[in-house]
C-alpha cells in the first residue's frame, strides 16, 4: 500500500530523499540510489501517507547491505513503528530492540490489524544519529463499504454471530471483509457483538442502509 505514496522525513542527507523507500526498488546497496538517509538528527523519522485508511497487517523494512557494522550499531537500532489515522495521531505498534544487521529484511507483524493511514518509523529518543533504510513496505487490506442488514429480508436465521466480540465498529467491518461470502454486517455498540450475513443464507442485504464508510 505504500508503493509510490507521498513520503516524508525529518531531514535529507545528500539527496537521499524519503521517496526512495517507497519506489519499489528493493536494492539494499547505496550505489543504486534506493535508500533514504536523514541528517544527524535528534528524533529522526521517516513516514508515509497511504492516502486512505486501511487495515494494516504488517510492515517490512530493508536495511543497507554495504555499510560498516559499526555504523549499524549507531544508526539502525531500536527502531519504533507508529501507525495513525492522521499525521498528528500516532500510536506505537512495533519495536525492534538493538541494532539491525546490514542487509536485513525485517517484518513488524501486528498482533491485530490496525486501521490507519499514516505509518512512521523512528528510533528511541536515546539514538541521535543519521537514519537510513532502503525500502518500507506496508501490507494492508483496503477499506470498503459495509452495510447494515435488513432483518426483514434476511429472515430469522440469516444472522451469524461472529465467534468473538469486536473491539469496535471498524473491527466488525473487518470481520465481514475477511469472511468468505459476507455481504453485510451490523455492530451492536452495547454488547460489542458483530453480526454478519453470509452467502449461504440465500438472501440479499439492503444496500440502501449503510453501516460505515471507511477511508
Amino acid at each position: 500500500m505504500a508503493l509510490g505514496k507521498p513520503a516524508y522525513q525529518s531531514s535529507t542527507h545528500f539527496g537521499s530523499v524519503a521517496d526512495r523507500a517507497v519506489d519499489g526498488n528493493l536494492s539494499q546497496s547505496t550505489t543504486d540510489n534506493s535508500c533514504f538517509h536523514t541528517q544527524y538528527d535528534t528524533n529522526a523519522y521517516w513516514e508515509v501517507d497511504l492516502g486512505e485508511k486501511v487495515f494494516i497487517d504488517h510492515v517490512t523494512i530493508y536495511t543497507k547491505e554495504n555499510f560498516n557494522d559499526f555504523y549499524s550499531e549507531l544508526r539502525i537500532r531500536d527502531i519504533e513503528l507508529y501507525i495513525g489515522p492522521s499525521r498528528n495521531e500516532y500510536t506505537q505498534y512495533g519495536f525492534y530492540e538493538g541494532a539491525l544487521p546490514k542487509g536485513l529484511i525485517h517484518t513488524f507483524n501486528l498482533t491485530n490489524t490496525v486501521l490507519g493511514q499514516w505509518v512512521r518509523l523512528t528510533r528511541s529518543k536515546t539514538v541521535v544519529e543519521h537514519f537510513e533504510l532502503c525500502e518500507v513496505e506496508v501490507y494492508a487490506y483496503p477499506s470498503a463499504c459495509h452495510y447494515r442488514l435488513d432483518k426483514g429480508r434476511a429472515g430469522v436465521h440469516a444472522l451469524n454471530t461472529a465467534p468473538s466480540q469486536s473491539l469496535s465498529i471498524h473491527q466488525c467491518a473487518f470481520i465481514c471483509y475477511k469472511t468468505n461470502g459476507c455481504y453485510g454486517a451490523t455492530f451492536n455498540e452495547v454488547t460489542h457483538m458483530c453480526e454478519y450475513l453470509t452467502s449461504d443464507t440465500g438472501v440479499e442485504t439492503n444496500n440502501s442502509s449503510m453501516l460505515i464508510q471507511l477511508g
